[in-house]
C-alpha cells in the first residue's frame, strides 16, 4: 500500500513540477506579449480620439505633411 501511495505521490509531485516550468515560461512570454498588446491598442485607440487636423502653417509643413 504505502509502495502504491509513493509512486502516486511521485508521479504527482513530477506534474506539477511540468505545470510549475510552464507557468514559469509563459510568466516570461505570454504575460508581456499580452502587456505590450493591450498598451499598444490603448495608444491607438487614444490617438484615434484625440488627432486633430490644422491647416498647414507654412510651406514647409505643407512639404512634410504636417
Amino acid at each position: 500500500m504505502a509502495k502504491v501511495i509513493k509512486q502516486y505521490s511521485f508521479k504527482a509531485l513530477m506534474l506539477l513540477e511540468y505545470l510549475s516550468v510552464i507557468l514559469y515560461i509563459m510568466s516570461f512570454t505570454l504575460v508581456p506579449f499580452i502587456a505590450v498588446l493591450g498598451i499598444s491598442l490603448r495608444v491607438i485607440k487614444k490617438k484615434e480620439q484625440t488627432r486633430t487636423y490644422r491647416k498647414p502653417q507654412t510651406e514647409l509643413e505643407e512639404i512634410m505633411g504636417f
